[in-house]
């Protein structure tokens, strides 16, 4: 069974237990491993592995790259429906909202773009038909 673990930047006494050593340390909250087995750092919040065997491994989440995939198309439709569907002050607007993170006002200030982004409507601004 292969175990995983999060590296918090201050669980230092569940990483001893967890690796059944004191083979690491930490710096400017990255956990650097440093057993007879493996060599390799853990960046705060990230997380890492020890196999079967007990040896240590970087964790890649399999979900990652989705993830990623899923917020670039976010930033892409948000710089997208900027430039192209807004004025240049609108786009300015919201692309500040955007950074602010504020969804309630982009909601309420920019219908056409939550409604084109949960695919309510087509890039023309006609509402699609519910299935």
């Amino acid at each position: 069974m292969t175990n995983i673990i999060q590296w918090t930047g201050e669980n230092c006494i569940e990483i001893s237990d967890f690796l059944g050593s004191n083979d690491f340390h930490h710096k400017n909250s990255v956990l650097y491993i440093n057993t007879p087995d493996a060599k390799f750092s853990v960046k705060k919040e990230d997380y890492f592995g020890k196999n079967d065997s007990g040896i240590p491994f970087p964790y890649i989440d399999p979900h990652a790259d989705t993830r990623m995939d899923s917020i670039t198309e976010s930033y892409n439709a948000a710089i997208n429906f900027a430039l192209d569907e807004l004025s240049a002050d609108d786009g300015h607007i919201f692309l500040e909202m955007w950074r602010e993170g504020g969804w309630k006002e982009i909601a309420n200030e920019f219908p056409e773009f939550n409604l084109e982004t949960t695919n309510q409507c087509d890039k023309n601004g006609n509402l699609l038909p519910l299935n």
